[in-house]
């Protein structure tokens, strides 16, 4: 039985990870480095277990038109990988032995995203200083699957930020900037993420490619695991 709750957690947070790219951003117009962000679970109705479970941070690596996230749950590692060039979005998930990837072309991430009921995204004056940067708070208010009003409050930085990275992101993707503090719903569990350290770091680009070891998923097994990357 905990293993099953488990498989559902680690799929759910694959939902979370390829549904919402929101921490990403560019360049501090040449920034490239590692940001590192606190994960907390407000209001989660999870067992104890369950919790421990769950990650406690995500890691994410910058450079020009590139990022990657990565987060660990239990035994298993979900990274993302985003090409700001090429305009995809691809998930990687490790664990139990398995090394697999999925890709999402551009035109899978606009239709995915179409499907998002955006009501509208109102920027605000109010800042908050968060990992040594002053932000600029945003609201995004959207529809849930209930047809409820929903609000997404994100907080970024305009020192740190490109569009291009932010291409798949429906409530991001026209802000040139990295979101530092922002929260995710999904399945009635609330993740908070929060930026707690910035560092500059040189990267390559070999950094953001997909593993040689790794497999592409397929269709039967992306249907096995949820179908929503």
């Amino acid at each position: 039985m905990m293993k099953s709750k488990n498989l559902l957690l680690l799929t759910s947070l694959v939902l979370v990870i390829s549904s919402c790219s929101i921490f990403q951003g560019g360049s501090d117009k040449g920034f490239q480095g590692e940001i590192t962000y606190k994960i907390s679970y407000p209001e989660a109705e999870l067992e104890p277990a369950q919790k421990a479970q769950l990650p406690k941070q995500a890691k994410v690596y910058v450079k020009d038109n590139y990022m990657k996230m990565v987060m660990n749950q239990g035994m298993a590692e979900i990274v993302q990988l985003i090409d700001g060039n090429a305009k995809t979005k691809t998930i990687l998930v490790a664990g139990g032995g398995m090394k697999k990837y999925y890709t999402q072309s551009e035109e899978k991430v606009k239709a995915q995203n179409a499907k998002v009921d955006i009501e509208g995204i109102e920027k605000t004056e109010e800042t908050k200083e968060i990992a040594g940067y002053s932000t600029k708070k945003i609201v995004a208010k959207y529809k849930n699957d209930y047809g409820e009003t929903e609000e997404l409050t994100m907080y970024y930085t305009p020192k740190i930020g490109n569009k291009a990275i932010n291409f798949d992101n429906p409530y991001m993707k026209d802000i040139d900037g990295m979101v530092l503090q922002y929260e995710i719903k999904q399945g009635g569990m609330t993740m908070q993420f929060t930026a707690s350290n910035i560092e500059k770091n040189r990267l390559k680009e070999t950094d953001f490619l997909i593993p040689e070891d790794y497999e592409k998923l397929t269709e039967e097994e992306l249907k096995q695991m949820g179908g929503g990357m």
